[in-house]
């Protein structure tokens, strides 16, 4: 899921259009539907299982590259290593978070995460 998400995202044109896209694609997950519930016991099982942490972190720093890339070549104004990092960690966190909040509303994220990616001179 997180290598479809970061390969689909790098192919949004914008930042703030890419945003929106990665909230209307998380908004799909429920956090209780079974790909969310698959990511819960995937990130239990790999603090257990040293080959299943090796590998998730495969697919994490590989998805962090292909964000950072992305951030990168649409002129993002900041670390774009850094802000790779929180956008695929925020990909995981929101449906995590869903699981607990189900009325929690994806789009209200959007200004926060826009003004993270925010392109050189759009601006604070």
């Amino acid at each position: 899921m997180l290598e479809d998400f970061t390969r689909r995202l790098s192919e949004q044109p914008g930042l703030g259009g890419g945003v929106e896209w990665l909230l209307g694609e998380l908004s799909g997950y429920t956090g209780t539907d079974p790909a969310s519930l698959l990511i819960v016991e995937m990130y239990l099982a790999a603090a257990r299982l040293p080959e299943l942490r090796e590998r998730l972190h495969e697919i994490v720093a590989d998805s962090r590259a292909r964000v950072a890339a992305w951030l990168r070549a649409r002129g993002h104004a900041g670390d774009a290593e850094a802000t790779a990092a929180v956008l695929v960690a925020a990909i995981d966190g929101l449906v995590l978070h869903r699981g607990l909040d189900p009325g929690l509303d994806l789009t209200t994220l959007a200004g926060p995460l826009r003004a993270m990616v925010r392109q050189e001179g759009a601006g604070p």
